[in-house]
């Protein structure tokens, strides 16, 4: 989790054609039609570039759907998803491999009953010859057998590329620096793909419809050469985003245009505003263009809130990593980094607490106690001074925060498992809070336990956003 405090422009981008880390292929033998096992699980090596240890599938403004983990030797150990720690493993997975290594069977079976296989057969030269796909027929009543449901067949020309699957043919050619390639069924056209000399598809063409649609691709890449997502113009919507982690530390990030472009209000006053794209999403007290006060940020699996200055975090903050389950840091924060009391937890559990220094602990608390049911503060205990846990008024409720003179001072989090509060606290009391009251949820200043500043809350569809005075809202910034 630490390394979320270092997530930083570490790479640059450049788009496809200008990329100087892309290596060229031989497009007199590039083969990108070729079939391989099917099963996406299959636990064979990955073909990035670099020594990437982890790879993140990004969708719906920024979350992470999936993590994929490699070992040492870029093999696929893993995949899980943020709330199911290895949601998925290879143990019900099942591969066979012939005395070349090639996987002529996959077969995986499900803890309701059903199963899958596929079987394949190669040519000398190791080039897929047939797929089979089987599946379960029950022939009595509780009793299944394994069938055929469907096998394809693969012809390939004399330098090794695909030039029939069944009934269509791929005719290759090369004119300069792209490769094009037809696909025929018969004497009609179904679809063109267009290369460029990196082995990037760069435009489609389909021939289903009346008129062929042409759609062209272009790819941003980071510094190790891994395309992170990819721009169609028909669309005009980037896909298949991805977040590599390397085994030296670095993680690529996304390179964002001005937002400015995508915000609601273009107004630079300070309003309550936002954006969305595929990769991104905020709301907030938006001021010239970045946030400036209360708000947050979904951006490329990690979410920014709290405060923020001229798009920074600034006075109580939390990052959240969106891979994985409850991990974040919360705290105060001073130019983006941890910098006075803040903890760290990983999986819902604490794993560090302290007092930081620019994004460093500096100072360390003891979080033994936090971790133990005999050494947590009963619901009507006092605390001891330190970070503690204590039970919370409701069903499985629990606090984690910093105790000084029997109060909560600097970040505290609440959860039951299924709802989650952030909060900050001074010695006069409660400063902000961030989570939901009853249904309705609230990111608001307070002062004298009541919102006062800014803040904002909705319920439903209905909000409200502006400066509060003693739970008033006294100045909208609606607009």
């Amino acid at each position: 989790m630490k390394n979320i405090i270092l997530v930083c422009l570490c790479f640059a981008f450049a788009k496809a054609n200008l990329s100087h880390a892309q290596k060229k292929v031989d497009l007199d033998t590039y083969a990108p039609k070729n079939p391989q096992p099917y099963m996406l699980m299959a636990p064979v090596a990955h073909n990035y570039v670099g020594d990437v240890v982890r790879v993140d599938k990004i969708w719906q403004s920024g979350k992470v759907l999936t993590s994929s983990h490699y070992n040492r030797d870029g093999v696929l150990d893993s995949i899980s998803t943020n709330d199911k720690i290895n949601e998925y493993s290879f143990d019900k997975y099942t591969p066979s491999k012939n005395e070349q290594g090639l996987i002529i069977e996959e077969s995986r079976s499900e803890s309701d009953g059903d199963e899958s296989k596929r079987t394949y057969s190669y040519y000398a030269s190791g080039l897929l010859k047939t797929y089979t796909k089987w599946k379960r027929k029950q022939v009595r009543k509780g009793v299944y057998r394994m069938v055929e449901d469907d096998t394809r067949t693969y012809e390939y020309d004399e330098v090794g590329r695909l030039i029939k699957e069944d009934d269509y043919v791929f005719k290759y050619t090369v004119e300069g620096k792209k490769l094009t390639i037809d696909v025929m069924e018969g004497d009609k056209q179904s679809f063109q793909y267009v290369y460029d000399r990196y082995g990037d598809l760069i435009s489609t063409t389909s021939y289903w419809t009346q008129t062929p649609k042409v759609t062209n691709f272009t790819y941003v890449r980071d510094k190790k050469g891994n395309v992170i997502y990819n721009f169609s113009d028909v669309d005009q919507k980037i896909s298949d985003v991805k977040k590599f982690y390397y085994k030296d530390g670095t993680v690529s990030t996304y390179p964002h245009d001005d937002i400015t472009d995508g915000l609601v209000i273009k107004d630079n006053g300070l309003y309550w505003n936002g954006f969305k794209n595929e990769v991104s999403i905020s709301q907030g007290f938006y001021e010239k263009g970045k946030l400036n006060g209360l708000g947050w940020l979904v951006d490329y699996g990690t979410r920014w809130e709290g405060n923020f200055k001229d798009g920074k975090l600034n006075g109580y903050g939390m990052i959240q990593d969106l891979s994985k389950f409850e991990t974040f840091i919360s705290g105060t924060f001073k130019d983006g980094l941890l910098d006075g009391r803040g903890m760290t937890f990983e999986n819902g559990s604490p794993v560090e607490a302290g007092i930081y220094k620019k994004g460093k602990l500096i100072e360390s608390n003891d979080i033994t106690a936090a971790l133990s049911d005999e050494t947590t503060c009963k619901e009507k205990e006092t605390c001891p001074d330190g970070f503690q846990r204590k039970k919370e008024q409701g069903y499985n409720t629990y606090s984690y925060s910093f105790f000084k003179n029997g109060k909560p001072i600097g970040p505290s989090f609440m959860t039951n498992r299924s709802i989650n509060a952030h909060a900050y606290s001074d010695e006069n009391g409660l400063l902000l809070f961030n989570g939901e009251i009853n249904k309705i949820r609230v990111l608001a200043s307070y002062k004298d336990n009541a919102m006062n500043g800014l803040g904002y809350f909705s319920q439903g569809k209905q909000y409200k956003a502006g400066v509060f005075e003693n739970n008033e809202l006294k100045k909208s910034l609606i607009k």
